[in-house]
C-alpha cells in the first residue's frame, strides 16, 4: 500500500469509529447488522476464539455403551439378591 493510502486510511479512522458507534445506537439498525459490526470489532481487537471440535470415536461410543450394559446388570443382580 502507497503512503498517500495509507494516510487516507489512518484519517479516516476515527470517522469509521464514529459511524460504527452511530450504528450501534441507532434503534433502527437490524440487530443482525449490529451483531455482525460487534462480532468483526471483537475478532479484530481481541483475536477469533478458539474453536475445539470433539470427535467421538465408535470405539468411545461400544465402551460407554458396554459400561452401561454392565451397570444395568449389576442393578439387576441386586435386585434379584444375587450380588452383594
Amino acid at each position: 500500500m502507497n503512503e498517500f493510502m495509507e494516510q487516507l486510511i489512518g484519517d479516516m479512522g476515527p470517522q469509521a469509529v464514529d459511524s460504527i458507534r452511530e450504528l450501534l445506537r441507532n434503534p433502527t439498525t437490524p440487530t443482525s447488522a449490529k451483531v455482525q459490526l460487534i462480532d468483526i470489532i471483537l475478532e479484530r481487537t481481541m483475536g477469533k476464539p478458539e474453536e475445539s471440535l470433539r470427535i467421538v470415536t465408535a470405539q468411545e461410543n461400544v465402551e460407554a455403551a458396554e459400561e452401561r450394559i454392565a451397570e444395568i446388570i449389576r442393578q439387576i443382580k441386586m435386585e434379584r439378591g444375587e450380588e452383594h
